[in-house]
């Protein structure tokens, strides 16, 4: 049977393409025709603003957020029909919401990621005469899939909700950012290049190093430089809203400007005594503050989009407040991601939250998030998705109007694909039901490896809800530290049961793989300190390293096959991490103990850290280089290269000569919230060589104390704490075997000027 959708006489191009993705997912699930034609016709289905909507008085709700009802939508049944429509022009937006949600709430169509999706099988259509749904998206903003490769995609983000990119008009437009983007952007307005030569005083006054940093921050102090930059932003808007204009398509929402990524603030006089008097945001909130009141001269309706972030995140301390055209985004870079706002490991987290949520609230402003659920590069267990009810419970708690959230890595990371799938759920709805939308997303993707997937994702939750161990995005290198010995055995058993269950089917197998490998690149990473967990309880690991080595390098190659044909014809130019796979493939051999340094021979109460494991995802592009290396015993290597890298990171890896003044290279620790400092002088450099050096002896080393070993800019960043599970010495020494090589290190001209690191050791101390 032919069953017709109905659309307006004059459809827009959004009221069509509403009909025609309605007619696609309906031909897919029933056995019958669904053909598309336009009043006065008659059919099944009025799509928009049809004469029989009116008729029948269904309209969408007026709204209730800031977009005043362009997202509301309505599926209403009425006098043998089904009405689907909302929104307000000119996007119409809500038409496609109310399409969507038909296909999701009552067809049972499950878009789990832009490349897969499940359609039920209904057989014969039967009109349900009693449907009636509608709702509105509570926030004005929703990005809850970004860096995710695959997930960008317009259609998949109109199918989730997601309206924060540049998305077609023809496709209901978006809440869009202007062209340079949603973060960091002074630069990109007026260009740094080649400028400080013209104008050092324009740029960042270091006080340690008595000179103007040419990679610092620009002076917001600085009369001239504020004068430039309000001319440079002017001309910036005028030739975005021209070049929108000359095109045809719908300006953007909002401008956004913030300060570079980056703490090397300014320090001169007028500086200090600004942030003196006003703490570091309110010096920079007072820059944005001009800057928006010179636009909203030109151009009255304008709005300024600033990140608070970094040395500028907790609220000014005196009486500045937002102008009342800036939308303020706070980047919550303090989040323990483990954890929800009622860990106390995030009380101070929830206090600058709830600050900027009176701030904004005092004025009028909007308050939006950068959410960090992130677990940058290579993923290893995350299991943080228990937390996001509270998160955005608490988001809505605090009139929380814009959600973007950084979620890296595709597929292969811990659960991508249930995170992002209540992501788009929480952040339409922040009230919704995470249990039912997780049983809901674990049946249908997983199939019959649901209960045992269910099971894992339960254990690790668990864990990681009982852990202490405080995780801050930036510190991802903490590689599943909350995760016991017992639970990956224990994990490794019931993928081994959700394999067989699903051996039949291809599809599902592949899922069940990609899931896996989060583990398996845990114990990768983890397997020396395993393998000591192991011996310290008389037991032999039951999983070999080249196992979970070849079955994590065949999914990645599995996946790069299924995403590469999707990103080259939608065009998506962002490109997974898939360079971490590099150092894992040296994990493919047979794994062989390397034998200890003299010093701890015959030592049971001494673990090895492979440290070519612990790079940061801050490594790519600031210097590191995975590098096999026949003096390390290892064969491995990871080597921290000068000559690679930018200026600012070069110049916090200078050698000095003792007594020199200057000397920016040190091992840092931070233990039970203090910080302490190990520098290195070049006469502590044994050119050429692997040596031994003892950074730092450790007393009372427990999960909670969050222990961290950074070099400087966290280039090699282990979270000592997370040994304790496998390591119960809470006395110990940390040792570092490292290589110096190069004339900047005091070895041979001509060698490249680098740090090589290989191995970590922990020896337990009375």
């Amino acid at each position: 049977m032919d069953y017709r959708i109905i659309l307006p006489a004059s459809p827009s191009k959004v009221e069509r393409n509403a009909a025609e993705e309605l007619q696609t997912w309906l031909s897919r699930a029933y056995s019958d025709t669904f053909s598309i034609a336009s009043e006065p016709e008659q059919g099944t289905f009025y799509v928009g603003y049809t004469a029989f909507a009116d008729a029948a008085g269904i309209r969408a709700p007026e709204g209730r957020n800031d977009l005043k009802g362009v997202e509301a939508w309505v599926v209403r049944a009425a006098s043998g029909a089904l009405v689907l429509t909302g929104g307000r022009k000119s996007t119409d937006r809500g038409i496609l919401y109310a399409v969507e949600h038909y296909l999701e709430d009552a067809v049972g169509v499950r878009f789990w990621n832009a490349l897969e999706e499940t359609v039920p099988q209904h057989g014969a259509f039967s009109l349900d005469g009693t449907l009636d749904l509608c709702g509105e998206p509570q926030a004005v903003m929703r990005l809850p899939v970004t860096c995710s490769y695959i997930g960008d995609d317009v259609r998949f983000c109109v199918r989730r909700r997601s309206n924060q990119l540049q998305i077609p008009d023809e496709w209901g437009g978006g809440v869009t950012c202007s062209p340079r983007g949603g973060c960091h952007t002074v630069d990109q307005i007026l260009k740094s290049d080649g400028l400080f030569e013209q104008h050092p005083t324009w740029f960042a006054w270091s006080e340690k190093e008595q000179r103007h940093l040419p990679y610092g921050q620009y002076c917001l102090n600085n009369e001239e430089f504020l004068q430039a930059f309000e001319k440079a932003f002017l001309d910036d808007i005028a030739r975005i809203y021209a070049d929108f204009d000359a095109r045809g398509e719908s300006r953007p929402h909002h401008f956004h400007l913030s300060m570079n990524d980056s703490t090397f603030d300014c320090e001169c006089p007028a500086c200090r005594e600004r942030v003196r008097k006003s703490g570091g945001t309110g010096n920079v909130l007072r820059f944005v503050n001009r800057m928006a009141r010179a636009a909203a001269k030109v151009y009255p309706d304008i709005l300024v989009e600033t990140l608070v972030y970094l040395t500028y995140m907790e609220l000014p301390t005196d009486d500045t407040v937002p102008e009342k055209n800036v939308i303020v985004r706070l980047a919550d870079l303090d989040f323990d991601i483990l954890h929800g706002f009622d860990h106390p490991n995030n009380a101070h987290m929830l206090e600058i939250l709830e600050g900027w949520s009176r701030l904004c609230a005092a004025n009028g402003n909007p308050l939006c998030v950068w959410d960090y659920n992130i677990n940058v590069r290579i993923s290893t267990i995350v299991a943080n998705a228990y937390r996001l009810g509270n998160l955005f419970r608490t988001y809505a708690k605090n009139n929380v109007q814009g959600y973007f959230v950084e979620h890296e890595e595709p597929l292969l990371s811990d659960f991508w694909c249930l995170k992002n799938w209540l992501l788009s759920h929480l952040a339409e709805d922040p009230c919704a039901d995470t249990g039912a939308l997780t049983r809901d997303f674990m049946d249908g993707y997983y199939g019959a490896a649901s209960p045992m997937l269910t099971r894992y994702l339960e254990l690790t939750c668990g864990a990681a809800a009982k852990s202490p161990l405080r995780m801050r995005c930036v510190e991802n290198f903490s590689k599943a530290d909350f995760v016991p010995y017992e639970l990956i055995v224990e994990g490794n058993r019931l993928f081994e049961e959700a394999a067989a269950a699903v051996s039949y089917d291809g599809v599902l197998s592949r899922r069940v793989r990609q899931a896996r490998a989060s583990l398996d690149v845990t114990i990768l990473i983890r397997y020396d300190s395993l393998l000591y967990a192991a011996r310290q309880r008389g037991e032999t690991f039951p999983i070999a390293r080249e196992t979970a080595a070849l079955r994590y390098a065949l999914t990645v190659n599995e996946t790069i096959l299924q995403t590469e044909p999707y990103r080259m014809q939608h065009g998506i130019t962002a490109h997974p991490y898939w360079e971490g796979l590099v150092p894992l493939l040296f994990h493919l051999g047979p794994h062989k103990p390397h034998p200890l340094p003299d010093c701890f021979a015959g030592r049971d109460d001494v673990l090895e850290v492979p440290l070519y494991d612990y790079v940061t995802q801050e490594a790519r592009g600031l210097g590191i280089v995975y590098s096999p290396d026949e003096q390390s015993v290892t064969g491995f290597s990871a080597r921290c290269q000068l000559d690679r890298m930018p200026d600012y990171v070069r110049d916090q890896h200078i050698a000095r000569h003792a007594g020199e003044p200057g000397g920016t290279l040190a091992f840092r620790l931070r233990h039970n919230g203090a910080n302490f400092e190990k520098p290195i002088s070049i006469e502590d450099l044994t050119p050429n060589e692997y040596r031994l050096y003892r950074v730092f002896d450790i007393d009372g080393l427990t999960e909670g104390s969050n222990t961290l070993l950074t070099l400087t800019r966290y280039l090699i960043a282990p979270h000592i704490s997370g040994f304790a599970k496998v390591f119960p010495h809470e006395n110990v020494t940390v040792w570092v075997s490292m290589k110096a090589t190069g004339a900047a290190f005091g070895g041979r001209p001509g060698d490249v000027d680098a740090l090589w690191f290989d191995r970590m050791f922990l020896e337990a101390r009375d």
